[in-house]
């Protein structure tokens, strides 16, 4: 048995990850309490299939749904197949109701449903991977309908969202054998009483997005005040986004706009989608109220707020370089227009990126092309505004050492502060223990600086993190210079050798120009951590969550490593010296030769 546990102690994404880094086959068998078993097969660490209490009749449902069967039909085909699920889709198949493309595609759209179903709910009870060579797992059932193309969890997670941001469906239900035996009528209630429910549950939200007025204030300053957007949650991922850039897709309701949403996901950490001026307004001062950074792209053919013009994406520049001058934007286009690029550069769009020609498509092109396109937009994108990840990497090959691999962020902080502290034994030079410093402030923290403290002045070393604009933050770490005593918090630090930790409130107007001179991201509050070494403090981590505003994490494991890395730092400046020292003396001993 591969991995066996318990849900409380490992959540099921966890597990997910672990599988498919180490690109296990097997299956995957979830046991939460006082429900059906799941199971969840896998080949090379990739999803093929996930079973157990779902009802695999109510999948042929979605072929009826989409139109591809009416229920004349799917009633022949459910009494031809005596009700076996896998006998009707043969039944389906031979009478060419669907073929095997829509067929795989229905069933990646379920399984995405279902394992949604499974995090969501699968947080207490026990797990254990069963490896292919181990045999049939006991109580297994057989594949119903199996990927032929297995695919990620984390591809898996993201098929499908397009459906559930627009209308929330569930999974195939779990079921019991009881429930086998309900009528068709009482389906039918159970059904039209769901829609019921869901409407009240779209009018509850509604209600809590409506701004309540207050006797006193005036009627006319409810028409000013607009409804708060409410942003898209988090989705769950496998492994962490490769940028933490927050994107707002502007573009008129299309497959275009739906499909390159679903692409985007996955790489950048989040994406909101509007379609009017005035939704991208209210969105934008939402986000920038969370100090989250952003990058807008805009179709640049779409309608204007008027309804009278084609050209909404040139209006959504203009009002963004008025009310969030801070914000970049990138149009899209699918016409050769120079003289339109022109005019779009001239009022301040960073580019104009031509986007694929749907019309002159095939059907089953679409979806390749606009993922091709999302692809070489990513990383257009990471080249004009580079990921903080992408910078710690630079900064970390500059210093001669590989970071830890994209999308294997360890999550054990304490595992990791044993793992680098075997590695702070033995220090080649001082810059890998400055190194070893930022590589773990990368996993407490969104943004880090360190910071070498001189005799008059403190300079920067290195750091990572957003800036909020085009530059990145080594570069500017790089010209960093502060005086001495220019900082009260550092002050504080170098007196008494100690952590201080400082609000917004507290800021002088020296924290105020650093804070401007590391960006536009203005963090609610900040650490300072020194390292000390032979009793005087040699330089200061600087470290914020700026990005989010989430409060600060535990700081002991880093206060004991910055502890290490002064020790480490002393016992490397001691080798050097004795290593001048030595080959002093054998300058030494050849002049008296």
């Amino acid at each position: 048995m591969g991995l066996v546990g318990s849900l409380e102690d490992l959540s099921l994404l966890d597990i997910l990850q672990i599988v498919n880094v180490s690109k296990r086959t097997g299956v995957l068998k979830l046991k939460p309490r006082e429900e059906t078993d799941f199971y969840i097969y896998f080949s090379g660490g990739k999803i093929t299939e996930i079973l157990g209490g779902f009802d695999e009749t109510s999948f042929i449902d979605v072929f009826e749904k989409q139109g591809l069967i009416d229920s004349e039909e799917k009633q022949e085909v459910l009494r031809l197949s005596k009700g076996e699920p896998s006998r009707a889709i043969e039944i389906m198949l031979d009478s060419n109701y669907v073929n095997e493309k829509l067929l795989q595609q229905a069933r990646r759209q379920e399984l995405s449903k279902r394992l949604k179903h499974l995090i969501r709910e699968c947080k207490e009870g026990e797990f254990a991977f069963f490896l292919e060579q181990e045999g049939e797992v006991s109580g297994a059932p057989h594949n119903f309908l199996p990927l032929l193309e297995p695919l990620p969890p984390q591809a898996l997670l993201t098929q499908g969202f397009i459906e559930e941001s627009s209308e929330r469906i569930a999974p195939s239900k779990p079921i019991t054998p009881k429930e086998k035996e309900v009528e068709p009528q009482k389906e039918k209630k159970e059904e039209i009483l769901q829609q019921q429910h869901q409407a009240e549950e779209i009018e509850e939200l509604t209600e809590k997005d409506v701004e309540v007025v207050h006797p006193e204030e005036p009627q006319e300053k409810n028409e000013e005040k607009s409804v708060k957007p409410e942003l898209t949650p988090p989705m769950p991922r496998i492994h962490p986004a490769k940028s933490s850039l927050t994107i707002i897709l502007a573009a008129e309701e299309s497959i275009f706009k739906n499909i390159l949403w679903q692409k985007l996901v996955d790489h950048f950490s989040y994406v909101e989608r509007v379609s009017t001026l005035g939704d991208y307004i209210k969105l934008t001062k939402a986000l920038l109220e969370k100090k989250r950074p952003v990058l807008v792209i805009a179709d640049l053919l779409m309608p204007t707020s008027d309804g009278k013009g084609y050209t909404g994406g040139l209006e959504i520049l203009d009002e963004s370089r008025k009310q969030f001058p801070e914000i970049k934007v990138l149009l899209l286009s699918d016409i050769a227009d120079s003289l339109m690029d022109d005019i779009a550069l001239s009022k301040g769009a960073i580019c104009v990126e031509r986007k694929p020609e749907l019309s002159r498509l095939k059907l089953d092109e679409i979806e390749n092309a606009i993922e091709e396109f999302a692809e070489r937009l990513s990383e257009k994108i990471d080249e004009l505004l580079p990921p903080p990840e992408e910078e710690l990497t630079s900064f970390f090959k500059d210093l001669g050492a590989e970071p830890t691999p994209a999308g294997l962020r360890v999550r054990d902080q304490l595992g990791l502060l044993k793992g680098l502290l075997g590695e702070l034994a033995n220090p080649k030079e001082s810059s890998e223990i400055s190194l070893l410093v930022l590589r773990l402030a990368s996993e407490y923290f969104e943004r880090a600086i360190l910071l070498l403290v001189k005799r008059d002045e403190i300079i920067g070393l290195g750091g990572f993190g957003v800036t909020g604009d085009k530059e990145t933050m080594s570069r500017k770490v790089a010209r960093l210079k502060v005086p001495f005593n220019a900082s009260k918090a550092w002050k504080k630090v170098i007196e008494e050798k100690a952590t201080v930790v400082s609000k917004s409130e507290e800021e002088t107007f020296a924290d105020a120009d650093f804070f401007h001179s590391i960006g536009s991201v203005i963090p609610k509050e900040c650490v300072n951590i020194p390292m000390v070494s032979r009793g005087r403090v040699i330089a200061i981590l600087y470290a914020d969550n700026a990005v989010s505003g989430e409060p600060l994490p535990d700081l002991s494991a880093i206060e004991i490593f910055m502890i290490q890395a002064g020790i480490a730092m002393e016992r490397a400046l001691l080798e050097r010296q004795l290593l001048s020292l030595k080959k002093g003396l054998k300058r030494g001993d050849t002049k008296d030769e």
